[in-house]
């Protein structure tokens, strides 16, 4: 019976804030959820983390609750470990702190490293959510937590996703590319060349050439910065002149981008 009046509590929590609110106000951060967090079997954990999701994506009050209830490091434990139901909803948990919280609750995330569970997620069928998770996590997150990120070789999992066809997924991935070298350019300048060098021998420089071509600005600009940064050549073969080409620049931030 465990499971399913968590699962009732998940459903006041994916209402309004005020609903959510009402939850937290049982106590049941503090109380039940560790509990089950230690001893509760994963059906009722999956509903569990779905509901801690719900709350993530509330105000930045309600996201503190979560942080201040020590529960983060339980949804980054089945992020890492947890089967595909678990781990799905443990990713949108993160994904959802990050995209909801402030600068401050962010960074606090950051400081757990999730790079090193959101990274292989990018090669299954998680890409949405470790995608948004890690593009807020590099831009909230300080240099040297970027860096941490590009020490995990992101490349290979991030060039690949640079042939799906949807405009913010691809904005998040690119975005990604860039921070990453950055922080190396930043922090480790003598070892930019040989992630320059993977980049390129993986097939990123044909890709994000191939995303100059594309009629949404903000994509053009991106893949503008990238290679005038770190890959412009002399003669200019790398960057198309001319202004960005026109089109929507709005994305559709909370459509899936894969139906399995």
């Amino acid at each position: 019976m465990l499971a399913p009046a968590v699962r009732v509590l998940g459903n006041f929590t994916s209402g309004n804030d005020a609903h959510t609110e009402a939850v937290i106000s049982l106590g049941i951060l503090n109380r039940e959820i560790p509990v089950i967090f230690q001893s509760g079997s994963h059906k009722v954990i999956k509903e569990v983390l779905w509901l801690l999701s719900n709350v993530l994506a509330g105000t930045p009050q309600q996201i503190q609750a979560v942080i201040d209830a020590r529960l983060v490091p339980h949804i980054l434990q089945y992020l890492r470990r947890g089967d595909f139901r678990t781990q799905t909803e443990a990713a949108w948990g993160i994904s959802n702190l990050c995209h909801s919280g402030t600068r401050e609750q962010v960074y606090f995330l950051a400081t757990l490293q999730p790079f090193q569970y959101l990274v292989p997620l990018l090669n299954i069928r998680h890409q949405t959510e470790a995608a948004w998770g890690i593009s807020n996590l590099c831009h909230s997150g300080t240099r040297e937590q970027v860096y941490f990120l590009a020490t995990l070789q992101p490349f290979q999992y991030l060039v690949p996703l640079l042939n799906i066809r949807h405009v913010d997924f691809i904005t998040h991935i690119l975005s990604i590319i860039k921070s990453v070298l950055h922080a190396v350019a930043t922090l480790n300048p003598e070892h930019l060349d040989e992630y320059k060098q993977t980049f390129e021998e993986i097939g990123g420089i044909d890709s994000v050439e191939e995303l100059q071509n594309h009629e949404n600005a903000g994509i053009y600009e991106l893949c503008y910065e990238i290679i005038h940064s770190y890959f412009h050549d002399e003669d200019g073969e790398n960057v198309l002149p001319g202004a960005p080409p026109k089109g929507d620049a709005e994305t559709e931030m909370n459509k899936p981008v894969f139906n399995f």
